[in-house]
């Protein structure tokens, strides 16, 4: 591979968050080689379709984005409801082969891996950020399909896609979760005061404020951390809210969540599986707070089904949740073990041997 053109899409932090990731292990294998990163909502058709059909539902309208998500599973992908999108989305794919000739593509959203067509004539992988699968990931002129769970091969077996077609390796996540190993993560002892992360996702969405006002009001003894993301109105509110309150610290968007998982003692966040995937690396066990219908839902229900994670319903049962949780360190140090248990550290390597050995193998097969 001399060229590889990772293509993604900024809704949310968690798609870019995996193409930074192998394109890191990509130039880890050989500096030489080109890595580009191509964001999908650079394009103005696509961003305008992307944020008026997907943004802001998602954001406003979330019951509505969950019967959005249920109708357009089932949808194939010549519906007038995909086409448009689709259409916008392989012109923009045929750009990228005009002007950068890759070798090989990787996809990280599903609008890019279902709009591909064979006809490019550029492998094309995609590399599932969620513990299940939304039907436009499926693509039958796709090479190949990189996952994070044995149920989700299954599911796609079931759907017509051949097995030898999919690698179990875990959702890619950057190096800076894989700082301490998982022996020192089992032995780790929790502080006396622990250190709760709140994160609300790269857009800082769902009741993050109320979640806030809950827990002072309850009087919790611990160390709290918010990452508010791009929401620069959340951020505000919750630096005025907690600006007296020494325990309290407020981050906006920051490159630090590695180093704040390792530092936590619990988390307390939205249910994005690149999310729960650097928790589970960090051995952080998780309280999932109102998990979206949809993709989300499937998230938190394999978290919690694995043993490292719970998931609420309601502000309230989150805060007691956050206090019994604290009170209970047996129970803590059995959620760590269980996340280390089921992460995948190595699945950005994973997905870049399986790669090379593939075109190491075609490359003899030419060679013959």
């Amino acid at each position: 591979m001399k060229k590889t053109v990772i293509v993604t899409a900024s809704i949310g932090a968690g798609h870019n968050q995996v193409a930074y990731a192998l394109k890191e292990s990509l130039l880890g294998l050989n500096k030489e080689q080109e890595v580009s990163i191509i964001d999908l909502l650079e394009e103005k058709y696509i961003y305008q379709m992307a944020n008026s059909l997907y943004l802001k539902t998602i954001t406003r309208m979330p019951s509505v984005f969950s019967k959005a998500y249920d109708f357009t599973q089932h949808l194939q992908h010549d519906t007038n409801v995909t086409s448009l999108l689709n259409y916008h989305c392989y012109k923009y794919l045929q750009q990228i082969q005009l002007r950068l000739n890759p070798d090989l593509f990787l996809f990280t959203h599903p609008f890019p891996a279902a709009a591909y067509k064979n006809n490019l004539n550029t492998p094309a992988y995609a590399v599932l950020t969620d513990f299940g699968y939304h039907s436009f990931w499926l693509n039958p002129h796709l090479t190949g399909y990189f996952i994070s769970r044995h149920r989700q091969k299954k599911s796609l077996v079931s759907r017509g896609i051949p097995s030898n077609q999919i690698k179990i390796t875990g959702i890619p996540i950057r190096k800076e979760f894989m700082t301490n190993t998982t022996a020192s993560h089992k032995t780790r002892q929790f502080p006396d005061q622990p250190q709760v992360l709140l994160m609300g996702g790269g857009l800082g969405i769902g009741p993050m404020l109320h979640l806030v006002n809950a827990i002072i009001d309850a009087g919790i003894e611990s160390r709290f951390v918010m990452v508010a993301g791009n929401n620069q109105t959340l951020y505000k509110e919750v630096v005025g809210k907690t600006k007296d309150l020494k325990n309290w610290e407020v981050h906006g968007f920051t490159h630090d969540v590695p180093k704040l998982m390792h530092s936590s003692t619990l988390l307390v966040t939205k249910a994005g599986a690149v999310t729960l995937s650097e928790a589970s690396t960090s051995g952080l066990p998780t309280i999932i707070l109102n998990p979206l219908p949809g993709h989300e839902v499937e998230n938190a229900g394999i978290a919690v089904a694995e043993g490292w994670a719970s998931s609420t319903n309601s502000v309230e049962k989150t805060v007691y949740s956050l206090g019994e949780l604290l009170s209970n360190s047996d129970q803590l140090s059995k959620m760590r073990d269980n996340a280390i248990d089921s992460s995948h550290p190595e699945a950005s390597k994973r997905v870049i041997s399986c790669l090379e050995n593939k075109f190491t193998l075609e490359r003899r097969q030419q060679v013959c």
